[in-house]
């Protein structure tokens, strides 16, 4: 039973549409997404320079889930920051990149979640 829980669980995942944020395209724009849809907010960090990008905490928690980051070696290296959209209304998400203890840039998306 315990292994048919999970197997529904990972199906309900996989039948959800994960948008992705690209941070040069986005970035200053209002993104618009569906309560209950999942999307990706995508930036260029280079580990190998001490850059890592970090979300700032000032978005509205009733409105978003953040559901955790993963960093990514694919296309000289990005950060990935996962969020779903929970009730209609509008909220910004700030991300700051650092790199050692600078500050070196931030980015700010705007994001609207409709009905």
């Amino acid at each position: 039973m315990k292994h048919l829980t999970i197997l529904f669980i990972l199906f309900l995942c996989a039948c959800n549409t994960v948008k992705t944020v690209e941070s040069e395209k986005n970035s200053g724009q209002i993104n618009t997404f569906k309560s209950g849809e999942i999307f990706i907010v995508r930036l260029p960090e280079i580990h190998e320079k001490g850059e890592n990008w970090s979300l700032q905490q000032n978005f509205n928690s009733t409105l978003l889930e953040y559901m955790g980051s993963n960093f990514h070696r694919r296309n000289g290296g990005e950060a990935e920051f996962t969020f779903r959209a929970i009730t209609p209304g509008k909220t910004e998400l700030s991300f700051v990149l650092r790199a050692y203890s600078d500050s070196l840039s931030s980015k700010v998306f705007c994001v609207e979640i409709q009905e």
